[in-house]
């Protein structure tokens, strides 16, 4: 269910009717962004041991290269679906790509509901569109229990969000 960066100019809940895609280029940054914010999604913690594994491990390494390459053609190729040329689909898949992994590596600390509220900032600034309300609206539905969760106890989550020490 849109586990994966390729997959996520699809909707998580339909991800198996590849005539569905994203209408909007913003729509396809939230979809993307679903990876980064649900941890069903994508495990930063993982991925921080990962990297830290690859500095030592050339095996790791390689295959942390390999997955970077393919993370980052699949979100070219998401920018260049919605007719971005080569040089600027690349130019912002590496600073959206880039962002995400310095997230990881900084360890951010961020109350879920900050992240929540810079998303179509981020929005803006990766894609130089801004999402509309109803695109926000249907992203926050598809987080609202986590950020229920959130407000319930004080800004925190569960064990996963507390802080957001992911993208």
């Amino acid at each position: 269910m849109g586990s994966t960066l390729a997959d996520a100019d699809l909707p998580p809940q339909t991800e198996q009717d590849p005539n569905v895609l994203a209408a909007t280029i913003a729509e396809a940054m939230l979809n993307l962004i679903d990876c980064w914010v649900d941890p069903q999604l994508f495990d930063s913690r993982l991925e921080f041991a990962m990297r830290t594994w690859a500095l030592t491990d050339p095996g790791v390494d390689a295959a942390l290269v390999e997955a970077d390459a393919q993370r980052l053609a699949a979100i070219t190729a998401l920018f260049e679906r919605f007719s971005y040329d080569a040089t600027e689909a690349d130019t912002r898949a590496r600073t959206l790509y880039l962002t995400q992994v310095g997230y990881i590596a900084l360890r951010s600390d961020e109350s879920f509901a900050v992240r929540m509220a810079r998303i179509p900032a981020y929005v803006l600034t990766f894609s130089g569109v801004a999402p509309s309300a109803a695109e926000v609206a249907a992203f926050r539905a598809r987080h609202q229990a986590r950020s229920d969760a959130a407000v319930r106890s004080g800004g925190q989550a569960g064990p996963e969000s507390a802080l957001v020490r992911q993208g």
